[in-house]
């Protein structure tokens, strides 16, 4: 990957270990986008880094899910490099019947999957 003059939309980009990436990309010369679903995490990396793209996106949220895909084609079609780190899933325990059980997954297949739907 070219690793300068790039679009780069990067989910979970506001906080953790998952920061630096966005800050490192964008000092390299790369139009980037950051996602997250605490506005506040994502305000202080606006901060640090004027210039960084900020969205709110609740993968928990069918609404936002639906909406930030089709917002982000729109606003910003030159998009051509997906970054997807940890969030977190609700699934369901078909085997005992209990519903919605939350686990800390890194979920690269459903956000490749839903983006790939949603820009296509």
């Amino acid at each position: 990957m070219n690793l300068t003059e790039n679009s780069i939309f990067i989910t979970g980009g506001g906080s953790g270990i998952w920061r630096g990436f966005p800050e490192t990309l964008h000092g390299k010369g790369n139009k980037v986008v950051i996602s997250g679903r605490r506005k506040s995490a994502l305000e202080e990396v606006g901060r640090a880094k004027p210039g960084i793209e900020l969205v709110e996106l609740d993968i928990e949220n069918p609404k936002s899910i639906t909406s930030v895909p089709n917002s982000l084609a729109k606003q910003h079609p030159e998009l051509n490099v997906l970054i997807n780190n940890a969030g977190i899933m609700k699934v369901d325990n078909v085997q005992n019947g209990s519903q919605g059980e939350r686990y800390d997954v890194r979920n690269y297949w459903n956000h490749w999957k839903r983006w790939r739907q949603r820009s296509a």
